[in-house]
């Protein structure tokens, strides 16, 4: 066989089955396309979005922390300068009745705390 033998096969083979490959490229450079757009949408929503929270909003949260270690954390915080909001409880709560009528799926999940005052960073939606 010549050197230039395999490139001859490789393109006799690909002219005849040139619908099948023309299909191929055509999948593969609309899911690479598809990809692109997705990244670029997913930037510009999660930018767009940022942009229209306050200034020093917080974007770090902490869960599952235990009674025992609430007092290392908030002398972390004290240590480095953090102003952090209180600890507080939260559980997991699921309404399975409202006067005896089913909720909204959408209203059925919820998070009950048993604070006896809203703390002031937060506020009620209706």
């Amino acid at each position: 066989m010549k050197a230039g033998s395999a490139w001859l096969l490789a393109m006799t083979a690909a002219r005849r089955r040139r619908k099948q490959n023309v299909l191929q490229v055509m999948v593969f450079s609309i899911t690479i396309m598809s990809l692109l757009i997705l990244t670029l949408l997913r930037t510009d929503l999660i930018e767009e979005w940022q942009a229209q929270l306050p200034a020093n909003t917080p974007n770090h949260f902490m869960m599952n922390i235990t009674q025992n270690q609430i007092e290392g954390i908030e002398n972390f915080f004290a240590e480095n300068g953090i102003q952090g909001n209180q600890f507080y409880p939260l559980i997991s709560a699921r309404v399975t009745r409202i006067n005896g009528d089913l909720p909204d799926p959408g209203d059925a999940s919820k998070f009950l705390s048993d604070k006896e005052r809203l703390p002031r960073t937060h506020s009620l939606v209706m």
